[in-house]
């Protein structure tokens, strides 16, 4: 904006230089540029390629012919603040299956000295993480994407949404094995639905040692066993339905 003071109306032209100064051309009202003789120029959808213009008014009455130019060694610099990119990427999964973890990191370019970072699962903010990595296991899958506000500047930017996903498979998963008792069992849940699952542990002799209903949720849940105190040996884990149904069984070492 510039004032200039008159008995009588002031006209006003902006013009800009894209060269530091060396040479000035008219502004006109079109594309980013509105206001071109009005006391205030206004830019809008500013870019990266207009970082360093220079702008000056002319100023003019009907007493004075001749313009009167702002002051051309102060200029009115514009400053063009680079938005920052971020990208998603995962590694070494996109897909995981139990006893699996992938890392998710968020690449930021350029990086600035302070950061705000937000990341959302499904568009639900995930709260309390503020670094630039996420480590997601099978019962985190979903579409992951971040939110990158240069604190100095309030330039922001999103990520790509990258979506960590998982494989159907009839193996039932127990980990880790041979273990000291405390072990972890999954199976894939084929409709995705929440439901129930029965979990029975039999020993060598048919013994029922352990026996529990399960929630599922997704395509695979992870049921945290417990038997530490029991025997060394070989245990059978049976899979069942929500009525008991056996779907399929492992075995497990416990030392």
């Amino acid at each position: 904006s510039v004032a200039g003071t008159s008995s009588v109306p002031v006209l006003y032209q902006w013009q800009v230089s894209t060269n530091g100064g060396a040479s000035y051309s008219l502004v006109s009202n079109g594309g980013v540029y509105s206001g071109a003789s009005t006391q205030t120029l206004t830019i809008t959808n500013v870019t990266s390629a207009m970082n360093g213009n220079r702008y000056r008014a002319l100023l003019a009455n009907g007493i004075c012919t001749s313009p009167v130019e702002t002051n051309t060694a102060d200029p009115a610099i514009l400053t063009v603040n680079a938005r920052p990119t971020v990208a998603l990427t995962a590694s070494p999964f996109t897909n995981v299956l139990p006893g699996q973890a992938t890392t998710i990191s968020a690449a930021i370019n350029p990086t600035p000295t302070g950061f705000d970072i937000t990341w959302t699962k499904n568009d639900q903010l995930l709260p309390g993480i503020t670094g630039t990595s996420y480590l997601v296991d099978s019962v985190e899958v979903g579409n992951y994407k971040v939110r990158i506000v240069n604190q100095a500047t309030g330039c922001n930017n999103e990520s790509n949404v990258l979506t960590i996903g998982t494989t159907a498979s009839s193996n039932l998963f127990i980990f880790p094995t041979p273990n000291n008792g405390q072990f972890t069992v999954s199976y894939y849940n084929s409709t995705g639905a929440a439901g129930k699952q029965t979990l029975a542990i039999y020993d060598t002799r048919g013994q029922r040692v352990y026996n529990a209903q399960v929630n599922v949720n997704g395509p695979y849940t992870l049921h945290n066993v417990n038997l530490t105190g029991s025997s060394r040996g070989i245990y059978y884990v049976v899979i069942g339905d929500g009525s008991g149904k056996k779907i399929t069984e492992g075995k497990i070492m416990i030392y």
